[in-house]
């Protein structure tokens, strides 16, 4: 390599000491060296004959032909940190100089998936699939003997995800009751800021964003009841050409107290899409006679999907949170009644084990404990399965004081977040 140090060593064997080295006999070595050893000033192949005599009086000799190539140090650059969306098409080179070609690329983790990188061009390719983050260190390796090695850790690649609302329905809200809705979007960047963009709201409710609390929700206190469809829209926090714009219609039904029913069975389970929202245990205007309270949701999702579900007893769209004596139980069971044993930890990532019951609190460090977990849909094919999720107070009594509790549905999608 160019302005390194170079030593190698020359074996002599089967000849009689004192032996005499003559070099060169053709052509030159490096400038600046002596045999074989030295710091080269200029790049370029060099080739050498060196001549070895023995001591007896008609010497021996021995010939050998070496070549030396000396090149500048191998190094590579690329691209800084780039940000791009998640339907835009990117290609990336990093450039080698020096060393010996031809080249090797590789990179240390994989690719997000739409994504190529050619390793013998040094060049990336491909359109995202989804939402993903990478930051790979790329490394070349020229044809030396031994081969240079250089390294580029300066590369970063963000891609947005699709800007969408994923909540597809809204659960029927009573008059005079306080409401706080928090539909869901996914993709872009935050902060999303929510409004309302076709239709109106039922009167008494609005879409707002709370000082005290880091999403958008639709709140207040119906007064009129009835159906009303709207449109929300939903701004993503990216500027310039990442910024990102969606849509959604809904439906709210408001109805008079006398008019709400039950849910409390699976055969009323109110339905449910992704979405956020406050609910309650045991409302005081029609107490359970029959036993301790309980709120039955239903949500479909094909097999092998990811569900994240979630019941705290507060009233989380406030902060500090309203706490209160709830125990919440949350148990996942299909249209039989019967318990799924297909949910982990909330944490646990697609293609991990799904193999507990899925309920909380049960006795035993081996079961889950926390008011949140996720649940995987079981099944094949692309038919959604429906499933029911039992909110209860772990504590068992029947109580006709509200309970309020902050109960979330939401469905992991395959586009969302890769790291690497």
């Amino acid at each position: 390599m160019l302005g390194v140090s170079y030593e190698s060593d020359i074996f002599i064997v089967n000849l009689n000491k004192p032996s005499v080295v003559e070099t060169p006999v053709t052509d030159k070595l490096p400038p600046d060296a002596a045999a074989v050893t030295g710091v080269s000033t200029t790049d370029g192949l060099f080739k050498f004959t060196i001549k070895i005599s023995d001591s007896y009086e008609t010497p021996n000799t021995a010939t050998q032909d070496y070549q030396i190539r000396i090149t500048d140090p191998l190094t590579i650059t690329g691209p800084q940190f780039t940000q791009i969306l998640y339907s835009q098409a990117y290609s990336a080179s990093f450039p080698a100089t020096g060393g010996f070609p031809p080249y090797t690329w590789s990179l240390d983790r994989p690719l997000p998936p739409g994504f190529t990188f050619d390793a013998t061009t040094g060049t990336l390719n491909g359109t995202p699939q989804g939402a993903s983050y990478t930051t790979p260190n790329v490394t070349v390796q020229d044809s030396s003997n031994p081969p240079q090695f250089a390294n580029y850790f300066g590369f970063g690649l963000q891609v947005w995800g699709k800007l969408s609302i994923i909540t597809s329905s809204l659960p029927t809200v009573a008059m005079g009751s306080n409401v706080w809705l928090q539909p869901i979007g996914t993709g872009g960047e935050v902060p999303y800021q929510w409004s309302l963009s076709i239709g109106i709201l039922p009167p008494g409710l609005s879409v707002t964003t709370p000082s005290t609390y880091a999403g958008n929700v639709i709140t207040g206190s119906p007064t009129t009841p009835g159906t009303y469809t709207f449109t929300l829209a939903l701004s993503d926090g990216n500027t310039g050409s990442l910024h990102q714009t969606t849509s959604q219609q809904l439906t709210l039904v408001v109805k008079a107290r006398g008019q709400m029913t039950r849910n409390d069975t699976i055969a009323q389970a109110t339905p449910v899409s992704n979405i956020y929202f406050l609910a309650s245990i045991s409302p005081y205007h029609d107490p359970s006679s029959s036993g301790p309270d309980v709120d039955v949701y239903s949500a479909s999702a094909v097999p092998g999907s990811i569900v994240q579900t979630y019941a705290n007893p507060n009233n989380d769209f406030l902060q500090p949170p309203e706490p209160n004596s709830m125990q919440p139980v949350l148990e996942i069971v299909d249209n039989a009644g019967t318990r799924y044993q297909t949910c982990a930890l909330q944490s646990s990532a697609p293609g991990g084990p799904f193999n507990l019951p899925c309920v909380n609190s049960l006795p035993g460090t081996l079961y889950i404990q926390p008011n949140y977990f996720s649940f995987q849909v079981p099944g094949t094919g692309t038919a959604p399965v429906t499933f029911f999720i039992r909110v209860s107070d772990a504590r068992g009594v029947r109580e006709t004081r509200l309970h309020l509790y902050a109960f979330r549905l939401r469905r992991q999608l395959k586009r969302d977040l890769f790291n690497s």
